[in-house]
């Protein structure tokens, strides 16, 4: 189960995390704006954690931030 779960969030994380690593200083501006819709601090070390490149080196975030995060970089890059 937990497989399959990780495959569906790098799927739909991945446009993103070419995003970020091809524009810098996305992660600071997503985290900013992330923090105001969470309404708590997200740190950027969070951020970089769970859009790293490096499969391997990924962690995932819970399924609520991981939904907004998501939402909120699909705005992003479309206002980009």
């Amino acid at each position: 189960m937990k497989d399959r779960s990780v495959k569906v969030a790098n799927k739909q994380l991945a446009p993103l995390i070419k995003f970020v690593h091809n524009n810098r200083g996305t992660i600071n501006n997503l985290t900013k704006i992330l923090s105001r819709r969470c309404g708590r601090k997200i740190r950027r070390e969070n951020l970089e954690r769970w859009l790293h490149q490096d499969p391997t080196k990924r962690t995932q975030p819970l399924l609520g931030v991981g939904l907004l995060l998501v939402e909120i970089g699909a705005k992003y890059m479309a206002g980009k």
